[in-house]
């Protein structure tokens, strides 16, 4: 275990906190040896399989941003591998153990398939994908607590929307029907309904109490770095070192920031709210209950459980 800045211990934070370290202090000698003259070592820290950004050589302050990206992978594997709250595990509602599966199942398939390691990605496994997202969204209109209504089934609207049509865009390429697949496009407004959900689903986390704000801001800067941080990057600087550079970068800590905020979900449902939530109005805690389970912990009436 291992305290962060708050004092909260995690469950694996000795082992993310070191790779975290180590990944920081590779970006930093990396750096230097950019600076010196050869810097395929800082591009694979940043693109594993290989230099994906063709410009000029890394000279000077070019080498800056790329390492300052180095170091922001560093918090990323530290927010993702440290896990939930350390300390007694929350009694979880069926649901919500499922979603925390297919969350972390989700992530490994963004590190694989995404970033960084952007693997081929064939449509075996965008369509069960696919499948597990449309899960991942009916499961947090379920588990979703302390939001309106209205605000749920938006989440759940737009979301099982997206999802959807991915799919048949997916099932219609991998039968060859590329005018299909094409089409399927315009219902997904170039990204907006993904967007909408994405946007919708952060609020109803803020408004449910077991989210941090780390997590629901991570999520946030995801879209704000995508579309607006990155266009105005590329339109502003020059086509030279300098602007490759930064453009890298940029590219590099945005693809790091969906991960973090799906892992960050998944950890923050078993954190020490989990169960505060999850348990009725006027219901004490698990050590104020008194009266001996008959039926054990899970059949306990007198606590609604425990």
């Amino acid at each position: 275990m291992r305290l962060d800045h708050s004092g909260r211990r995690y469950r694996f934070g000795r082992l993310a906190a070191g790779l975290a370290i180590g990944c920081a202090v590779a970006a930093v000698a990396s750096g230097a040896v950019a600076a010196a003259g050869d810097d395929g070592a800082l591009w694979r820290l940043l693109f594993p399989l290989g230099r994906r950004w063709v410009g000029e050589d890394l000279t000077g302050w070019q080498v800056l941003p790329v390492i300052l990206a180095g170091g922001a992978q560093g918090w990323a594997l530290w927010q993702i591998l440290r896990g939930r709250a350390a300390g007694p595990r929350p009694r979880l509602d069926g649901h919500v153990r499922v979603l925390r599966g297919l969350l972390y199942t989700d992530l490994v398939l963004r590190l694989v398939f995404s970033r960084p390691l952007r693997l081929p990605d064939p449509w075996w496994v965008d369509i069960p994908w696919e499948l597990l997202q449309l899960a991942v969204v009916v499961l947090f209109h379920r588990v979703l607590s302390g939001t309106p209504r209205v605000l749920r089934l938006a989440v759940l609207a737009t979301g099982a929307l997206t999802s959807l049509v991915s799919i048949g865009q997916d099932v219609a390429g991998a039968l060859g029907r590329r005018s299909v697949a094409e089409t399927s496009d315009l219902a997904l407004l170039g990204g907006l309904t993904w967007s909408s959900w994405l946007a919708l689903l952060l609020v109803a986390q803020a408004r449910d109490g077991r989210w941090g704000r780390t997590t629901v801001w991570t999520g946030a800067a995801y879209p704000v770095m995508t579309l607006l941080i990155m266009p105005l990057t590329s339109a502003v600087l020059p086509d030279d070192g300098s602007g490759v550079a930064a453009i890298a970068s940029l590219s590099a800590v945005s693809g790091l920031l969906m991960p973090v905020w799906v892992a960050r979900s998944a950890h923050d449902l078993a954190g020490p709210h989990a169960e505060a939530v999850a348990r009725p109005e006027g219901t004490g805690p698990a050590s104020a209950c008194t009266t001996p389970c008959s039926r054990g912990r899970a059949g306990c009436t007198a606590c609604n459980g425990c």
